[in-house]
């Protein structure tokens, strides 16, 4: 990477108050010019003003002197009320392009509240059709009295995003807090700040201290529910589960019994995230569902890593013969680390080419990683047509429709282990979704509820009718209207969406959403407006599912 050079931009007039909405118009905000040469466009140190930042929501911003991570000003965001209230300034498009990489670094730091603040540092934009979103830049947890540094070098500004407005926020505490340092420059720059906290196994309120205090609060933590940022330091065996096991060997440390924290077996499945309640999680993957994609999601950027796509074979026991299955690995697929797994089905008369190329996946998959707005994860495209006297679909009758219900069978039988046995996959259901379209999308729906321990999130795209009871066509239904909902835990998301236009599955979809609703499962349905039964209704379905999968911070 290249190495940071100070050279300064030009700053335009100050910027006036947010409103309690948190969102200012364009014009009223300060812009950033571009610099006249050199690797960066902005670098606010607060030595001379606010640099161009204002308060945002109900809080005050100004510059304190004496807290600072360099030189002697700092910005402090001060009498917030809400979690997204604190700073905020507008970048231009003219400087940060939409589609490119940026290098964006600023310096956190809390002095009272909490031992511990998780800090984020956010871009908010106007997307095509004119909506708000917000894009993940960098977010990181650091104890009182301490600076943290967020810092992403290679931040990219989604296609077609207006408005650009860089946020510094955080996630849970509603503290005063500092920021210090901040520097938009050109893609790869290494900039430096504070060397990262250290979070001690054992010392869960981050005082720097293993306490009676760091047992009380792992005991209350048992038997309620740890917060996000206190999981990690209070499995001290490193099982993956925070237990009675966990507040045991805490208590004999304490005790001086014994000095150092062993490793424990395995408790849990392969997940190291935390994740909220099924409620909970639906609830922030809501505020993500749009009706359209941006401009550019499913185009290639020049020179972007896409991941690699190839067709492998595996032996199906349940079909009796070797059968092909496209496989996307991520962006950076590294075997010394650990992906979740979305396995994704086509329609009626396709095969496991056709829902790579409707959903184009592999490029929003890539340009929503390196946007910061999904998480890196393997997909995996199987021919879901099950048979061991059939290799493919002849015509649309009960019995072809069968085949298609047997997937259950292979799928769990043999490709599931095929792709454990084969890949670096994270397993259990916190890691594991199922999505389709069509009949795949109905046999999603009937595998994730009927398999819910298995898969932690479901999606369907204009799901087929023959689910329940009702299908004109064929099927006397997969489970009676009162079976449609999770036979074992709740998924944490549940997603369903049609096509306004669909004139192949017509109301299927809503029908499952009322169903849904009926038997008091909590989910999400959507219409895509004009969207028909293929690409257009596909792609945004893949689009809102692919940024709400596998979350553990929001």
């Amino acid at each position: 990477m290249q190495k940071f050079r100070k050279i300064l931009a030009a700053v335009s007039a100050s910027a006036v108050t947010a409103g309690m909405a948190g969102v200012m118009p364009q014009s009223s905000l300060t812009r950033v010019s571009a610099a006249d040469s050199g690797e960066y466009y902005f670098y606010d140190t607060f030595e001379d003003g606010a640099d161009g930042w204002s308060e945002r929501g109900g809080c005050r911003a100004g510059v304190e002197q004496g807290s600072a991570y360099a030189g002697s000003g700092a910005l402090l965001l001060s009498g917030r009320r809400e979690v997204w209230n604190g700073g905020q300034k507008a970048l231009s498009t003219a400087t940060f392009e939409p589609g490119k990489e940026y290098a964006f670094s600023a310096c956190f730091a809390s002095f009272s509240g909490a031992e511990q603040t998780e800090f984020k540092l956010t871009l908010q934009y106007n997307d095509a059709a004119g909506e708000t979103n917000y894009s993940e830049i960098d977010m990181k947890t650091t104890i009182k009295g301490k600076y943290v540094q967020l810092y992403n070098p290679s931040f990219r500004i989604p296609e077609g995003a207006t408005e650009l407005i860089l946020i510094a926020e955080t996630t849970e505490e509603i503290c005063d807090f500092y920021v210090d340092e901040i520097i938009g420059a050109a893609a790869g720059t290494e900039i430096d700040g504070p060397l990262p906290v250290k979070l001690v196994s054992g010392d869960i309120d981050g005082d720097g201290r293993i306490t009676v205090a760091d047992f009380v609060l792992m005991k209350s933590g048992i038997l309620g529910d740890f917060e996000g940022k206190y999981v990690k330091k209070a499995d001290v065996n490193m099982s993956g589960a925070v237990n009675t096991k966990d507040a045991i060997m805490l208590k004999e440390y304490l005790l001086g019994m014994i000095d150092a924290f062993e490793k424990g077996e395995n408790d849990a499945p392969d997940n190291s995230g935390d994740f909220l309640a099924p409620d909970e999680y639906m609830a922030q993957a809501s505020k993500l569902l749009t009706t359209s994609i941006p401009q550019g999601i499913t185009a290639a950027a020049n020179g972007a890593d896409y991941g690699n796509l190839k067709k492998y074979t595996y032996y199906s026991t349940t079909r009796e013969r070797d059968t092909p299955v496209n496989i996307l690995l991520p962006p950076g697929y590294n075997e010394n680390e650990k992906y979740p797994v979305l396995y994704a089905m086509h329609g009626y008369w396709e095969n496991e080419d056709s829902l790579v190329k409707m959903s184009a996946a592999q490029r929003q998959l890539g340009n929503l990683i390196r946007s910061g707005e999904a998480e890196k994860m393997i997909i995996v495209f199987p021919y879901i047509y099950t048979s061991k006297t059939m290799p493919s679909c002849t015509g649309m009758d009960l019995q072809n429709s069968l085949n298609y219900d047997n997937f259950i069978n292979d799928l769990v039988t043999d490709l599931m282990p095929y792709v454990e046995k084969n890949f670096s996959i994270k397993t259990g259901r916190e890691n594991t979704a199922i999505t389709g379209f069509s009949m795949g999308g109905r046999e999603s729906l009937f595998i994730g509820l009927t398999r819910s321990d298995l898969f932690g999130y479901v999606g369907s795209a204009c799901p087929a009718p023959g689910l329940t009871p009702g299908d004109p066509n064929m099927h006397p239904g997969q489970l009676q209207e009162n079976q449609l909902k999770p036979a074992k835990e709740m998924p944490y998301m549940i997603l369903v969406t049609a096509g306004s236009n669909d004139t192949v599955v017509y109301d299927s979809p809503a029908k499952y959403d009322k169903l849904l609703t009926k038997n008091g499962v909590n989910h999400m349905f959507q219409t895509i407006p004009g969207g028909a039964h293929g690409a257009n209704s596909v792609e945004p379905h893949f689009y809102n599912l692919l940024r709400m999968l596998f979350r553990t911070s929001w």
